[in-house]
């Protein structure tokens, strides 16, 4: 050690103030470090509520996707199953024009409504 060093230390006052700075310096670390930790803590909660809305967001967007293929199935299904209901629909009605049961379920696709596009459509024309 130098000898001024060894001088500063002995002198009673710089100890006093040394430590007066020291524990100064303790306590705005420890405040500092207490607003960091609630700063942090605060950023991980809006963080945390940020993702979970986002999640959030992506399930109901899945959820709407998954109910449109539904949706696409179902009318594929039908549209499927369509000829042997208008055929059905039409042999419960006996080929005569629309019946108490055909306006029940209303216009389907196929020939339900006879006229004059229906017939064309039967014998191939648009």
């Amino acid at each position: 050690c130098s000898p001024k060093l060894v001088a500063k230390s002995d002198s009673l006052d710089e100890k006093v103030n040394d430590n007066a700075t020291v524990t100064t310096f303790d306590q705005t670390l420890t405040a500092a470090t207490a607003n960091h930790s609630k700063t942090s803590i605060a950023l991980k909660q809006i963080k945390k509520e940020q993702q979970e809305k986002a999640n959030d967001e992506l399930l109901e967007i899945m959820d709407q996707r998954e109910q449109k293929a539904v949706e696409r199935k179902k009318k594929q299904e039908m549209l499927k199953n369509a000829p042997t209901l208008a055929s059905t629909v039409q042999r419960l009605r006996g080929r005569r024009g629309p019946s108490i049961l055909s306006r029940l379920i209303g216009p389907l696709p196929g020939d339900l409504i006879i006229g004059k596009s229906t017939k064309k459509r039967r014998m191939g024309e648009e």
